[in-house]
């Protein structure tokens, strides 16, 4: 910052962009360099990564229900939302895939004793157009409960099918 004689119309259009004239506690005419901002991101990455957040976000309405109030039940006494999760979850899966995962949209627990069957209601959206693709019923297949208990990780995150299939739950 320095200190500056007068401040002119023609100063101001000479140094537009590069340097700063104002008046300093409102007495003070001085000059400082421009402030560096930083520019709008535009590469065709950013503006695919900004889209798919974008779709992610509109996807968290058309969670209702047992899965909402999983999602609640599982951020209670957290810092962020359970919105704020989501989004983090889709966009992790979306750096490592290039795809929207599917998202849970129901789901239902038949017990076959002991052992339980899942049966998911999932709603796959495609990344390009941001449609909604299909809505399609997996069923998991008789899971051991030894397994579920051996799993250290939580399983609201990430469940996984036959197929190796990643799912937003």
């Amino acid at each position: 910052m320095a200190i500056v004689k007068k401040i002119t119309d023609e100063l101001k259009a000479k140094h537009k962009k590069k340097y700063d004239y104002y008046m300093l506690r409102g007495i003070l005419p001085v000059v400082r360099k421009w402030p560096k901002r930083t520019k709008i991101a535009y590469t065709s990455e950013q503006k695919e990564a900004q889209a798919v957040f974008g779709i992610i976000s509109k996807s968290t309405r058309k969670i209702k229900g047992r899965v909402l109030e999983d999602w609640i039940n599982q951020s209670f006494g957290k810092r962020s939302r359970w919105q704020d999760t989501f989004r983090g979850s889709g966009m992790k899966y979306w750096g490592k895939y290039r795809e929207i995962p599917p998202i849970l949209l129901d789901y239902q627990i038949k017990w076959h004793t002991p052992n339980p069957e899942l049966k998911l209601l999932l709603q796959k959206i495609d990344a390009k157009y941001g449609k909604r693709e299909t809505e399609e019923i997996y069923t998991t297949g008789i899971i051991d409960i030894a397994d579920i208990y051996e799993y250290r990780k939580k399983l609201w995150a990430w469940i996984c099918d036959i197929k190796g299939l990643r799912i937003l739950a």
